[in-house]
């Protein structure tokens, strides 16, 4: 599993986070997951979940988002 991690201070709606991770980040997401398959020489199935940290002004954590196969293998 990959997970990418997006963290913000206080941000105004937390699911921008989450859509951060726009076409070209998951891209790279992908190609790194294909790199890592080459490199082992394995044959398996690769998750990449995306979760989106908040915290507060005071830095204290607001909110945790988690999604599960956010970015489909194509």
């Amino acid at each position: 599993m990959i997970v990418e991690v997006r963290s913000r201070r206080d941000p105004h709606y937390p699911l921008e986070l989450l859509e951060s991770v726009g076409p070209r980040k998951q891209h790279q997401l992908r190609r790194l997951a294909h790199g890592l398959l080459a490199e082992r020489e394995r044959q398996i199935e690769i998750r990449i979940d995306v979760i989106a940290v908040s915290t507060g002004p005071d830095g204290r954590l607001r909110v945790v988002s988690h999604i599960p196969n956010a970015v489909a293998d194509r």
